[in-house]
């Protein structure tokens, strides 16, 4: 759960930073989720291949969890602790990723 936290972390500070994502702020944060979320089902898909190892839902829940904490402290950090001024509002835009 932390490591997929970390993940989406930095997918979500790298992706802040590229040309596209500077002209449409909002899109970014979906990008990260969107592939954290497909690394972590990438993983519980290939563990049903591996010999005791098994695919698990609460897994995948634990991963999903652990990609919205990561995402909400970088909400939390580029808000609060620098200058940058996001208009986005992060609640809708979490809801709208999820769905």
């Amino acid at each position: 759960m932390i490591l997929f936290g970390v993940l989406c972390f930095l997918l979500a500070g790298s992706l802040r930073n590229y040309n596209y994502f500077k002209k449409n702020n909002y899109w970014f944060w979906s990008l990260a989720i969107i592939i954290s979320f497909l690394y972590g089902l990438l993983i519980e898909t290939l563990q049903y291949f591996i010999p005791e190892r098994s695919f698990e839902l609460l897994d995948l829940l634990a991963d999903f969890i652990g990609i919205l904490i990561g995402i909400m402290i970088f909400w939390f950090k580029f808000n609060f602790f620098t200058n940058k001024n996001f208009t986005n509002n992060f609640v809708p835009l979490i809801l709208v990723s999820i769905l």
